[in-house]
């Protein structure tokens, strides 16, 4: 089991988190704090950011503040009531509309709540797609195009945004950089360090050791479906190696 360091209030905990590809995963996350979670390609890491939010199948549970999950027994649902939030690997398949506008895309997880039955209404929409336009710099600030127009790196700034305008408790994110440019690479790796300066609980899973030097205050290393080992701040790429 791997504890926060002292300082982070304990906010998340995984407990007995187990899936196909991984055998167990006993973690805990401080309110505001970033865990990266990283290893070889056999070692069952990829999985785990769509485990612990509901996302493929799973079990264990999963803590956030007063809210327990069943990760198992509970559905889609229960884990945005709680406000558990998961940012895919395949923002193409799994994240992302390419046949809708970005309009349509970043306000889909919040008609329920915010629309009504009758009536999706509009003055909420507007402000929701302009903030995340403005916010993650999105290229071209077009609301009406497409999302498949747009270049990798922009429809990972729609996909980031579309899940986190709202600000959610927990946060679990699987190769947040991959197939992007420089530029976008650096805007994204900030979104997720102001994500938890603003009392989110992060968990990143990336085969990219710089990224995750460059925003974690804990790195925990995978290895035949377990954590082995931890690497706490401030770190760098040639340590993690």
């Amino acid at each position: 089991e791997f504890p926060t360091p002292e300082k982070p209030e304990v906010f998340v905990q995984i407990n007995y988190a187990g899936s196909i590809n991984f055998k167990r995963i006993d973690l805990m996350i401080g309110k505001g704090e970033v865990v990266g979670i990283t290893g070889t390609t056999d070692s069952g890491m990829s999985d785990m950011p769509r485990v612990v939010t509901g996302g493929f199948f799973g079990w264990g549970e999963l803590k956030v503040g007063d809210t327990v999950i069943d990760i198992l027994k509970s559905k889609p649902k229960d884990f945005i009531k709680a406000g558990v939030v998961l940012i895919p690997e395949n923002r193409a398949y799994q994240g992302l509309a390419f046949g809708m506008t970005v309009e349509e895309n970043v306000t889909l997880p919040h008609l329920r709540s915010k629309g009504k039955p009758w009536w999706m209404g509009r003055r909420w929409r507007n402000e929701e797609v302009k903030a995340v336009l403005k916010e993650y710099d999105v290229r071209p600030p077009d609301a009406g195009a497409m999302v498949a127009t747009f270049s990798g790196g922009n429809q990972q700034k729609i996909l980031f945004g579309k899940w986190l305008l709202d600000q959610p408790r927990f946060v679990a994110i699987a190769e947040p950089t991959q197939a992007v440019d420089v530029g976008a690479r650096a805007q994204l790796l900030r979104a997720i360090r102001q994500l938890a300066a603003n009392g989110t609980s992060v968990l990143v899973a990336s085969a990219e050791v710089d990224d995750l030097a460059a925003i974690c205050d804990r790195v925990v290393i995978a290895d035949e479906g377990r954590l082995v080992a931890q690497v706490s701040a401030p770190m760098t790429p040639e340590k993690d190696r």
